[in-house]
């Protein structure tokens, strides 16, 4: 659950309740009304995802999610205003790398510094990350990737 607040319950339904903290300016901003509560759209709920693929089961799930969702428009325009830009990477990434359908609505992130993400796509304009370049924490980003995109691609395949 996101929230701008800090709810009192801690449980919901028996389950313990795991509450994101998001500012009150987006927080509703890719969500549409369910009775008195808001329900995320497929693009708000992908986005959540990658920025946070701790909390739906690791970069496995994600990649079951983008296997199964269709092209979407406007997930990039989302990205920007919730400010996800590092989760709308991060799905760039995996569906251009397992070549899902998903990805054929989606176009690279502009950026001032690129940085690769996987040495394979030098000079193809391929999925990029703006981060320092820092040695080991590229090193380490790029082997990471290259680890959860070999299980994904055994899911997907």
């Amino acid at each position: 659950m996101a929230s701008p607040f800090r709810p009192r319950e801690e449980s919901l339904s028996g389950r313990p309740l795991r509450v994101v903290h998001e500012s009150a300016a987006t927080v509703l901003i890719g969500t549409q009304p369910l009775g008195p509560s808001r329900l995320a759209t497929i693009e708000r709920a992908l986005l959540d995802a990658g920025s946070r693929p701790q909390l739906t089961g690791g970069a496995t799930r994600l990649a079951e999610a983008l296997a199964a969702a269709s092209p979407t428009m406007g997930l990039r325009t989302l990205a920007e205003n919730v400010d996800r830009g590092a989760a709308y990477r991060r799905i760039g990434s995996i569906a251009s790398a397992l070549s899902l359908q998903v990805a054929e609505g989606l176009e690279p992130p502009r950026w001032w510094t690129l940085v690769e993400l996987d040495r394979r796509a030098r000079g193809e304009g391929g999925w990029v990350d703006k981060v320092p370049s820092f040695g080991d924490v590229e090193r380490r980003s790029r082997g990471h990737l290259g680890l959860v995109i070999s299980a994904a691609r055994a899911l997907v395949d």
